[in-house]
């Protein structure tokens, strides 16, 4: 390195530089000891890192113990699974369902709902004709019929029909005739022909107002448009920006949960608003307010349940009667559109070149990014006729409302698409299926699709072909046991760890050897946590009571501690627990501040997170309106001598603990007479919940015991290092002045010899 002093030791003969070397590095003694040191320290900080990390998994193990959605699992099984499957999450309720997939189910048609069923709904020149198979009849108005008329005409004319009045519950128009056939299936499809009258066409019914408002009702007040869906459902409209119509920019959004859709609507001014399949509302003006603003409109359609062979849901398909091919030959030889209307939504026309092919078309569907769900494909039936080869549209959706309809090809020029037609080949049916024999009757539960949720909470079903399954719900115990086991492995894991971090290595004396047990023997930080655990284990639940709860102890659930206060797993006694008591036994990890009374006129009403788990007692005087006139508690283990004032509220029905552990603790009085009410509200704290206090102590990033631990632990390698710095730097100047001192004696020993030589030079002159 540049500047630093060099000898060779050639003119004495000495190795200076190895002398300098060893010399040094007797020097380097302190330095290498606090470098030893250091890694004592960084041994220290890696096992701390490392319990860090077998705490985090077993926290991560009581996490699943601490809710009763993460700790329950269910199972579900079918009798039969050729016609149904099931999946379940935690929330499903264990039970024996059945489920029922229809056969030829009927078809049920209903008119368009009335005031009342006596006034007239067909007068003279007025007709409708019911077909069903090769049965025809014509109700004609005469001199005015009401709907009880026409059905009492109707069952006493025809054999393949049911005609009755219904009422459906609607705010208004909730009378409607109801047209069932006598059998089922595709084959018996009821026909409606009308004259004159539009009984049986879509109908909207008026805005209903769901939830009061603080101002004007919704200004509009009648729904409007000609309705183009396929089933009976609700729109929901929630006014989220209210004010003036035509001043400011009133927003409503609404909502179509039967086919899972939404959208919004800004009402910049009185007039008409388009919602969504026909659907339109019209605003005259005046305020409309946010409070409380939600509204209904019922929309119909005749077709209530359709007739179907099978009751699985299916997508529509429309297939072309062909061509000869699918890549050469024009489906028109002139610009021209294609347009179709799909689900009641009409898509704007497609624009189709003069000479673009089969393939070409189908992409041209494919490709719209106006498309609202139907997918073209091409298929060749291997006929090897002029025309095998067919387009193909599919509806990505299944559920009657998502009719494939309006195919218009018109503009196309002649040629074999051209003069060809579209047939369905697939028709857009629901699924239609019974729970329990729910609903009775003809009817059956609809879905748009084969995958059924909500019918049983927390319960997916799939549906696979007609007929009858029981299916059950119960708790998977192995899976409940192995989360329990999870824990006390990671318990384990933790503490054998610690044992091993805090091993003393004892000689033949029996005596502690220094330097030979584990890395952070008599660590008081690492006792804490041991001590922590194994309070955690030997502790009974707070606020469960062996007289009333099932379980308060750990061991009660077959864990124990053994050999080095390891845990001990009994793996039949804790899955004994959950066969006969899966609720307590979840109850017992899971239960997070719940209040618990033992006076039936007082009940727990709320806490706070201030609120400590317990038992609290209370007194409480109630006068002749059932008021509270005084209220105290006072811990368990304390007496009445010993109560704390409780705030009573301005109803005079809770009581407020404001002081104490039990600060937040609100409480209910149900009294209705001049009574003193004592008892006990027992705050009920599961054992998962328990550990996120000491997870706190033990692991909270700013100061928690590891978390502290390793910040002491960085300072002390830190000035460790500091240390190693200045004895090098020190070194470093000491081997800097040794070499200097050797290099000048390496000179002064240069000059010594030259003198010698010059000495022997005279001298040999002499002789």
């Amino acid at each position: 390195m540049s500047g630093e002093i060099s000898f060779s030791g050639l003119a004495s003969g000495i190795d200076f530089s190895s002398m300098v070397d060893q010399l040094i590095e007797a020097e380097k003694y302190q330095a290498n000891k606090l470098d030893q040191w250091k890694q004592e320290w960084e041994v220290k900080s890696d096992k701390l890192d490392e319990l860090g990390t077998k705490f985090s998994a077993l926290q991560t193990t009581i996490t699943a113990l601490k809710s009763r959605s993460s700790f329950f699992s269910r199972l579900g099984t079918t009798t039969d699974s050729t016609i149904a499957t099931i999946a379940v999450d935690s929330t499903a309720i264990p039970g024996s369902y059945n489920i029922t997939v229809a056969t030829n189910s009927k078809h049920i048609m209903q008119a368009r709902g009335q005031t009342d069923a006596t006034s007239n709904v067909l007068t003279a020149g007025q007709s409708i004709q019911i077909d069903i198979g090769a049965e025809s009849y014509t109700v004609n108005g005469g001199a005015g019929k009401s709907l009880n008329d026409i059905r009492t005409e109707i069952n006493a004319n025809m054999a393949g029909v049911t005609a009755e009045v219904v009422d459906d519950g609607s705010s208004s128009n909730a009378f409607r005739l109801q047209l069932t056939s006598v059998s089922g299936g595709t084959a018996n499809e009821i026909i409606i022909t009308e004259t004159g009258s539009d009984l049986f066409a879509s109908a909207i019914d008026s805005v209903e107002e769901i939830d009061a408002l603080t101002g004007d009702a919704l200004v509009a007040n009648s729904g409007t448009g000609n309705y183009t869906g396929h089933v009976n459902k609700r729109f929901l409209f929630q006014i989220t920006e209210g004010g003036t119509v035509g001043t400011d920019g009133v927003e409503i959004v609404w909502t179509d949960e039967q086919e899972g859709k939404s959208g919004s609507i800004t009402i910049s001014g009185a007039g008409t608003y388009t919602v969504a399949q026909g659907v339109e509302l019209t605003f005259t003006g005046g305020e409309i307010y946010v409070e409380d603003g939600t509204y209904a409109l019922d929309v119909f359609h005749p077709n209530m349940q359709a007739g179907q062979d099978s009751g699985l849901a299916q997508a529509e398909k429309e297939v072309h009667s062909g061509m000869a091919d699918s890549n050469t030959t024009a489906v028109t030889t002139s610009d021209a559109t294609f347009s179709y209307s799909y689900a009641g939504i009409d898509i704007s026309p497609i624009s189709v070149a003069a000479g673009t092919t089969l393939q070409g078309l189908a992409g041209l569907i494919n490709t719209d990014s106006d498309t609202p769900g139907v997918k073209a494909t091409i298929i060749n039936d291997g006929s090897g006729m002029p025309n095998s080869y067919h387009l193909v549209l599919t509806g990505t959706n299944s559920g009657a409302a998502n009719k494939i309809e309006d195919i218009d090809f018109s503009s196309f020029s002649a040629g074999a698409f051209a003069s060809g037609s579209f047939s369905k080949t697939q028709v857009a049916t629901n699924a239609m299926v019974k729970l329990d024999a729910y609903p009775s009757g003809d009817q059956w539960l609809q879905t748009d699709s084969n995958l059924i949720s909500g019918l049983i909470e927390g319960a997916s079903i799939t549906i696979k072909s007609a007929g009858s399954t029981e299916i059950t719900i119960t708790n998977d115990v192995d899976a409940m046991a192995d989360k329990v086991e999870d824990f006390v492995d990671a318990y384990n894991d933790v503490l054998e760890y610690i044992n091993e971090i805090t091993a003393v290595s004892l000689n033949e004396e029996g005596e502690a050897q220094y330097g030979q047990g584990g890395a952070l023997v008599g660590n008081y930080g690492i006792e804490e946590i041991r001590n922590s655990m194994r309070k955690f284990i030997s502790g009974r639940a707070e606020g469960f009571d062996e007289d009333v709860d099932e379980f308060v102890l750990i061991p009660q659930l077959g864990i124990t501690t053994g050999d080095s206060s390891l845990l001990e797993y009994d793996e039949t006694v804790l899955k004994s627990a959950l066969n006969n008591y899966a609720d307590d036994v979840v109850s017992f990890f899971s239960d997070d501040n719940t209040g618990v009374s033992s006076n039936s006129y007082v009940s727990y009403y709320s806490s706070t997170s201030l609120t400590e788990p317990g038992v609290y007692n209370y007194k409480i005087d109630v006068d002749a309106s059932g008021d509270i006139t005084s209220a105290i508690y006072w811990y368990d283990g304390e007496t009445e001598a010993d109560g704390r004032s409780m705030s009573i509220d301005s109803t005079g029905k809770f009581a407020t603990a404001t002081t104490g552990d039990a600060k937040g603790l609100a409480i209910e009085v149900t009294s209705a007479v001049s009574t003193t009410l004592t008892g006990s509200i027992r705050l009920k704290q599961g054992k998962a919940i328990e550990p996120d206090d000491v997870a706190d102590k033990i692991a909270d990033d700013t100061s928690g015991i590891l978390k502290v631990m390793a910040k002491n632990y960085e300072n002390i390698i830190d000035n460790i290092d500091l240390k190693i710095e200045r004895e090098l730097a020190r070194i470093d100047l000491v081997e800097k002045r040794y070499r200097a001192k050797f290099a000048r004696l390496e000179v002064r020993l240069q000059e010594y010899n030259s003198q010698m030589e010059r000495l022997q030079s005279e001298l040999a002159k002499l002789n």
